[in-house]
């Protein structure tokens, strides 16, 4: 294959004199080995081939190889992980971890700086932690197949957006159209720094396929109708219950002025209770006319 052919592949990794696998894309192989974990996809893995997407043992292999062959590797520390660089092992007080120190154990992958180490020692108020690749010094061995060989443009797209973005490619819609590609991605799946993973992708894609020139993210959404429901319906109720209460109000109201319309202020007076006082309901200047309510709305 030529250098930059794009290509997907399932492996099995272990350390020589190891039958426990590091790592797999297996999920068959993983349930025998007893190393399955269900958080992880066991799918095949995209690799670039001889641009040292994968160690330099395996990515000079993958040249020499075709679709659909099988082969298992020696990969030996210097085209692996490399050899073991004592320089790379520190030794790190315990207070430089604050309230995290007790919780600090021999064996635990830490970050240092930005770095990550495994601690290798712990005592006199420092910590060894060892920086070399967890692999560093071994020499591995490589149960390798070529699953498939990506030929079309529009695969290959898709394939290095899903690469990029970590999404499934199922979740990605593409379509070409000369030199332009455009990627339609799901909406539920923006997530912070997604525009400068968008650019990696960009790049990625007029790297292995230059034959495109121009590529169009975009996201799509589409209105959604809302079944109204009870409470709704009971809101659209409201006004004519509100109409009927007034007309029944209004018309007690009017049988009521009907019965005092012809007493005087002195019968008024005098039919009151004892030791009460009537006085003539007025207008108060307080009360809200019509046009001033309608002024506080506007």
């Amino acid at each position: 294959m030529d250098k930059g052919t794009l290509v997907y592949i399932n492996y099995t990794l272990r350390v020589k004199g190891e039958e426990k696998p590091v790592e797999t894309t297996s999920e068959e192989v993983a349930k025998q080995s007893g190393v399955h974990n269900p958080e992880i996809k066991y799918e095949p893995m995209l690799v670039a081939v001889g641009d040292r997407w994968v160690v330099p043992g395996l990515d000079d292999a993958l040249l020499q190889m075709s679709e659909g062959e099988k082969r298992t590797l020696e990969v030996p520390p210097e085209k692996g992980y490399g050899q073991r660089d004592p320089s790379k092992i520190k030794l790190i007080p315990l207070r430089k971890f604050g309230e995290d120190a007790s919780r600090i154990h021999v064996g635990d992958q830490i970050d240092v700086d930005g770095q990550i180490g495994v601690v290798s020692y712990i005592g006199s108020g420092r910590v060894a932690v060892d920086f070399n690749h967890r692999l560093a010094g071994r020499t591995l061995v490589y149960d390798v197949e070529v699953v498939k060989v990506l030929k079309e443009i529009e695969e290959k797209v898709r394939a290095l957006v899903s690469y990029a973005l970590r999404m499934q490619e199922n979740e990605i819609k593409t379509s070409v159209d000369g030199d332009s590609a455009t990627v339609t991605l799901p909406t539920d799946k923006y997530e912070e720094g997604a525009y400068y993973m968008r650019r990696i992708a960009a790049s990625y894609v007029f790297k292995y396929v230059p034959t495109i020139k121009k590529l169009v993210f975009q996201e799509v959404y589409e209105r959604t109708e809302e079944k109204p429901t009870e409470g709704a319906a009971q809101v659209e109720e409201a006004p004519a219950q509100k109409e009927e209460r007034e007309q029944k109000s209004s018309a007690e109201g009017g049988s009521k002025d009907e019965g005092s319309a012809d007493q005087t202020p002195a019968e008024e007076s005098a039919s009151a209770p004892k030791g009460s006082r009537t006085r003539k309901r007025s207008k108060s200047s307080s009360q809200a006319t019509p046009n001033s309510s309608t002024s506080e709305q506007a």
